[in-house]
């Protein structure tokens, strides 16, 4: 599974970013769910910034925690450009 994700820093720099699976299991292994929306009731902002702050991670692009890193993005969101939804 791959999720395209873009992250807007609050310094106006914008990063595109490619969510896989290490990313997803640190972020079932946190929420004790998966990060996938299903429905617009299901939609918290902190999934997706928690799964691009871990590719980020995972990539070594940043090492501020989660909590410093946070405090640096104006905005995240989930975009569609090569979606490969793959069954795991």
């Amino acid at each position: 599974m791959r999720q395209p994700i873009e992250v807007k820093y609050l310094s106006g720099e914008t990063v595109d970013l490619i969510a896989v699976y290490p990313d997803f299991v640190l972020f079932e292994e946190k929420f004790q769910k998966h990060p996938i929306v299903l429905t617009m009731d299901d939609f918290r902002m902190t999934d997706q910034g928690f799964l691009a702050w871990a590719c980020l991670t995972r990539e070594k692009k940043t090492e501020l925690s989660w909590e410093d890193w946070r405090n640096t993005v104006e905005a995240v969101r989930y975009t569609d450009e090569d979606v490969d939804l793959v069954p795991l």
